[in-house]
């Protein structure tokens, strides 16, 4: 029972016993998954990549470049699947369940919060390597966090955490989810008296970083080996949650914790069985890649030795070897029989042939087609139709690949709400930025900020439309083909860069209607319609507006105020037909008057007489008035 209470390291009151068991504690771990540290290790060599092993002493000599890989077909197929899966940008989109119209508007503005937000950070560009991460290790990362928390400056980022300085128990917990976790860490030990100039004196006694824990930096005295851990409270009333950073002499800081799960991001390219880790695809290629290696040593030197032109001459034919040289028009005198010239051939057929054999298994076991790998389509295929059928097909071997990528999105953009609204509840005005029809916007976060028990976050795909330009458009003609949409909505959604000026001032009259509802909707405040905008179109607009807001349980005012626009918008309409044909009727008798006048009279805009006709002849107070007319009066009467 002691050495059980010697692991609980969050019960710890003191500063430096609390860092010495957290140190002891992820020593302890860090030993027990050795294995798993080894293989990440093989695995990242076999993709070739030894940065993840900085300082790495005898690199060189372990593997010089004469002597790596050749022919790394898991680096080919890897980066393909990476390409495939995270072609698509998964949005988090926050839905209401059971919320009031308040709550449907905050959802609105909260998702537009997470658009402007993993552009500002590049959550994509920091997805794709933890998808990496996860089909090379095993397990890909990524930590949502507080920049300077306490200070006016603080605010959320994001970063991807390599797996090898994650340490968890998922060997002391195998059925059920671990409760503890750490992120070791190699900082600058100038930097992190910096961060905490009140522990100068310890961190200038700090340890290292060791190297029997992958963290290599051999012979750097201005590192210091730093600790982050997570302990999840027994229960839902228990208080024994924390997290901790500590360095070997300190503890740097402290607080409780209590939210239900680690504030991590995790994806997974296969799930695991049973535990935590999940399983390295490239550890399921490496057998063959093994393979396929040997064998291309093996023609290397075969190549080397045989393949090679040999010349075979007689001792008395008498031909001198000087003259074998690669000049032009040499002659050679000879007696006896000419030389005789082979090259053998280096390796058998079947030798290639399983090489080929190899790279394709490979391809399978990676779950890519070599096609993919190789950005080519299958030959006759050429219209955008059978492309998005053909790459629906291939999506299916990785589908779930694909959607632990997705949610961990998911789960990034609810922690990002968590640390947002920690900071708000610190600094009332603590304002974010959201995006909305491309401008940005700045809001205090408490005015988006909805209750974990009527939000729920799901994930869509930023375009459920083909990715490949070609296909999309396809798709979008065949749209417009079948009148499902018009043109202008074929412009906003092709998102060609050549037609970006031409959408925008097509688009722009729809979207100012739109910016201009929802404004009211929002902010109670009315806008009178203004003369230059799509009237015509926003009286259709408005009384859509005005249903889906009912339907959504919009306040009476917020309506009021859209009847409001409708019948202002509506008069305005008509004040303008009214307008235009008294315009007409002032014409008429002013073009009445001039001929009157003996003027030659000149027929308004739009209005030409008809060939060999008189335009005077058929205006009023003419010599042959029109049926109906007053010449006395020049206006027309009423026919009974």
């Amino acid at each position: 029972m002691d050495v059980l209470q010697d692991s609980w390291w969050w019960l710890e009151e003191s500063d430096q016993d609390l860092a010495n068991s957290c140190f002891t504690e992820a020593d302890r771990i860090n030993n027990d998954t050795l294995d798993r540290q080894q293989q990440m290790l093989e695995s990242s060599a076999m993709y070739g990549d030894m940065a993840a092993w900085p300082g790495l002493s005898g690199v060189d000599r372990v593997l010089p470049m004469s002597r790596r890989i050749s022919h790394n077909v898991i680096a080919t197929a890897t980066d393909a699947l990476v390409a495939e899966v995270t072609q698509t940008r998964p949005r988090p989109m926050a839905v209401t369940v059971g919320g009031d119209f308040t709550a449907h508007v905050r959802a609105r503005k909260l998702t537009n919060y997470w658009d402007a937000k993993f552009d500002q950070l590049n959550v994509y560009d920091i997805g794709r390597q933890a998808v990496r991460d996860s089909i090379v290790c095993g397990l890909g990362i990524i930590r949502p966090y507080r920049v300077r928390p306490g200070s006016k400056h603080d605010e959320v980022k994001c970063e991807r955490i390599w797996p090898g300085s994650f340490l968890i128990d998922d060997r002391g917990a195998v059925d059920v989810h671990p409760r503890s976790c750490f992120i070791r860490r190699a900082i600058d030990r100038s930097y992190l008296e910096g961060l905490y100039p009140d522990k100068a004196d310890e961190i200038q006694n700090a340890r290292r970083p060791d190297e029997r824990y992958g963290m290599l930096y051999t012979g750097r005295e201005d590192l210091v080996e730093v600790l982050e851990g997570w302990h999840l409270r027994s229960g839902p009333d228990a208080t024994d949650g924390r997290h901790v950073i500590c360095i070997s002499t300190t503890v740097l800081h402290r607080e409780d914790y209590d939210m239900e799960d680690f504030p991590l991001a995790f994806c997974r390219a296969v799930s695991p069985m049973r535990g935590f880790w999940g399983e390295s695809i490239v550890r399921r290629a490496a057998t063959a890649q093994f393979e396929l290696n040997k064998l291309l040593r093996r023609v290397q030197e075969s190549m080397h030795l045989h393949a090679v032109p040999r010349v075979f001459v007689n001792r008395g034919s008498g031909i001198v070897k000087p003259h074998f040289t690669n000049d032009l028009g040499i002659l050679i005198e000879y007696d006896g029989a000419p030389p005789l010239f082979m090259t053998p051939n280096s390796m058998s057929a079947d030798v290639y042939a399983h090489i080929d054999r190899l790279e394709n298994w490979i391809y399978k076991e990676m779950g890519i087609s070599q096609l993919s790998a190789s950005s080519m389509k299958p030959a006759g295929l050429n219209s955008g139709r059978a492309l998005r059928v053909y790459n629906d097909t291939q999506s299916r071997r990785f589908i779930n690949l694909e959607r632990s990528y997705e949610k961990m999105h998911c789960t990034l953009a609810q922690q990002m709400v968590e640390l947002e609204r920690q900071i708000s509840e610190e600094n009332p005005e603590h304002e974010v930025v959201y995006e909305s029809r491309g401008i940005k916007e700045v809001i205090p976060f408490t005015k988006i900020d909805l209750s974990s028990s009527v939000m729920l976050v799901r994930i869509f795909p930023t375009s459920a439309l083909p990715t490949t330009p070609a296909a999309k458009l396809q798709a979008l003609e065949e749209m417009v083909t079948s009148g499902m949409i018009d043109n202008e909505t074929f412009l906003r959604m092709a998102d060609v860069p050549d037609l970006d000026a031409v959408r925008d001032t097509v688009v722009a009259p729809q979207e100012l209607l739109e910016k201009r509802f929802d404004e009211m909707l929002e902010t109670g405040e009315y806008t009178m319609p203004e003369p230059y905008m799509d009237l015509t179109r926003g009286l259709k607009m408005c009384s859509l507006y005005i249903q889906k807001a009912e339907v959504k349980g919009a306040p009476e005012d917020r309506l009021e105020l859209l009847r409001q626009w409708l019948g202002d918008a509506k008069s305005m309409l008509d004040e303008v037909k009214n307008q235009g044909a008294q315009e007409r009727m002032r014409m008429k008798y002013q073009l009445a008057a001039e001929v009157r006048e003996g003027q030659d009279p000149e027929p308004p805009p739009g209005v030409m007489p008809a060939p060999g006709e008189d335009a005077a002849a058929t205006l009023p107070g003419s010599e042959e008035p029109m049926a109906g007319t007053d010449p006395a009066m020049g206006v027309a009467t009423m026919v009974q």
